[in-house]
């Protein structure tokens, strides 16, 4: 009869594990329920839930070793985090019910990530970055620290057998460029004029395309230029500020390189440090279960339930 009832549970009720930290364990139908207010709603793969189950177990992990050092949120900083979702209680509940939260839920996120964050500072805090360090960055990523010339430009663009566009711009000058324009009726799928301030040749390329963005990187500053045939369309342009390439200094670049290497040795640091963490705190992932039958999860989970029961 126990027999029977067991096997009856383990085919038909059992709630499969997928993570577990010390005595504190998540199983699948407390995940499903979580999860819409993870993923914010939004459709995800296998792959990616997977990887937000990860993550999600490895800040339980976080949490449990904050407890143990008697790291606390302060309640004041959720507060002020809360705040930022909107100024009145009516517009962070709507911002809450656009992500699918409420507002306790919103302020446990906060308060698990300023745990985090403590915990993360306090195994970190003995951490250093050295100027041999950063002068070996400098100069092995030198091209990190060009800037690249930078232009403001303002265009009109057309259809290239736009006769009437053609005509009317014959002879506009620099002086009256943006007035004539305007006078033009926008269209996103003809014609349209556009402003873009101190851009890169590689960004204004994105918006236009990369002949028309090279030639307008070669054109003088302060003439209307134009009209530039490129593929289909037709472009009037005026180059209003163009900036001087230059190559930052080491001193220059000093205190960025510093962030740079900073963030990333402390991050695998902390990672290093978490690993290690993993085994005395009795962690364990079990993605497949997502997956897996109740049957073949109750299985594969006896020894992990086992040692949850004793």
């Amino acid at each position: 009869m126990i027999s029977g009832s067991l096997l009856l549970f383990a085919g038909l009720l059992y709630n499969p594990l997928l993570f577990v930290v010390d005595e504190q364990a998540m199983r699948k139908t407390e995940w499903e329920a979580l999860r819409p207010a993870l993923s914010a709603g939004l459709s995800y793969s296998r792959e990616e839930e997977q990887s937000l189950l990860e993550r999600r177990s490895l800040e339980e992990l976080v949490l449990y070793k904050g407890r143990e050092l008697g790291i606390t949120a302060d309640e004041a900083a959720v507060t002020k985090q809360l705040e930022q979702l909107g100024a009145t209680s009516a517009d962070r509940a709507a911002a809450l019910k656009e992500l699918q939260m409420t507002e306790e839920d919103a302020k446990s996120n906060y308060r698990r990530a300023l745990i985090g964050f403590e915990l993360k500072k306090r195994m970190t805090q003995e951490m250093q970055v050295s100027e041999e360090e950063m002068t070996a960055y400098y100069n092995e990523n030198k091209e990190l620290f060009y800037v690249p010339e930078f232009r403001t430009i303002r265009y009109l663009r057309a259809k290239a057998d736009d006769a009437a566009t053609v005509s009317r711009m014959n002879g506009v000058t620099a002086k009256d460029f943006q007035t004539v324009i305007e006078q033009f009726q926008v269209d996103p799928n003809g014609r349209m004029y556009a402003w873009e301030e101190l851009t890169s040749q590689q960004v204004f390329a994105q918006n236009t395309s990369e002949p028309f963005s090279a030639f307008a990187f070669q054109a003088p500053q302060g003439q209307v230029t134009g009209p530039v045939q490129d593929g289909d369309w037709i472009y009037w342009l005026i180059i209003e500020d163009i900036t001087t390439p230059k190559q930052q200094t080491y001193q220059e670049s000093r205190q960025k390189i510093y962030s740079l290497l900073y963030q990333d040795k402390q991050t695998n640091q902390f990672r290093s440090w978490l690993e290690a963490q993993k085994e005395p705190a009795g962690y364990g992932l079990y993605p497949e279960n997502l997956t897996a039958s109740r049957w073949d999860a109750f299985w594969q989970d006896l020894p992990h339930n086992v040692r949850l029961l004793f």
